[in-house]
């Protein structure tokens, strides 16, 4: 993944959300490096999952939690759904279902224990089974609640049907999108009222944004 993306990453999550230091105060890249991680900002987020600015992403998630997915589990149920789509899993994105699986792991260990904001950045590259192993990861809960925020509806519709198919729960998940002419009403469409009946939660950008705002 090139540094220009992890730039973007930086853009669109943190600095437009004056969250953290602006890279045109710097003279140079080095010196925006400096600054950004040694800013009170990132001093904050103890548990920053992945750096946005090197190749090694990831490389302190060896403490991350075990529970309540075992990486290995997830990686297992990945692969068998590989096979119904006639593949096999590569090596390397066996890796990264096990590092997502140790991030989201981890991410709810920090709700559960009251943990200090915290954001957590895994940024993959096209193609790599981020959506396949997330909607695979919520399918397998037991207990915990989840959102998910997709681009479009029909993508919320689909993850939702698969994550249903999954979990063998045709009442876990539900999705929360505007009706209009593009996207009309679908079965599994809830209103803002109902969400609270439901574990699992997937949702636009643009709604996720709406429901904070008001």
């Amino acid at each position: 993944m090139s540094e220009q993306s992890y730039y973007d990453i930086y853009l669109n999550l943190f600095y437009k959300n004056g969250m953290a230091p602006d890279p045109e105060d710097y003279s140079s890249d080095k010196e925006f490096r400096k600054a950004f991680f040694n800013s009170p900002w990132y001093k904050e987020q103890k548990y920053f999952f992945g750096y946005l600015f090197t190749e090694n992403a990831l490389k302190d998630s060896s403490d991350f939690s075990n529970t309540p997915i075992e990486p290995e589990i997830l990686v297992e149920a990945v692969r068998k759904q590989y096979l119904n789509y006639n593949d096999s899993i590569p090596i390397k994105t066996e890796n990264l279902v096990k590092e997502l699986c140790k991030g989201f792991n981890q991410a709810i260990y920090f709700n559960k224990t009251e943990q200090p904001q915290a954001n957590f950045v895994y940024p993959a590259q096209t193609g790599s089974a981020k959506s396949l192993t997330s909607k695979m990861y919520v399918a397998l809960l037991k207990n915990e609640s989840s959102i998910l925020v997709m681009n479009r509806v029909d993508q919320v519709i689909e993850a939702a049907k698969d994550i249903n198919n999954w979990s063998g729960d045709p009442n876990y998940c539900r999705c929360y999108y505007r009706v209009s002419s593009d996207n009309p009403h679908n079965p599994l469409r809830i209103d803002r009222s109902e969400i609270s009946n439901y574990r699992c939660i997937l949702m636009t950008h643009a709604m996720f944004i709406r429901a904070n705002e008001t």
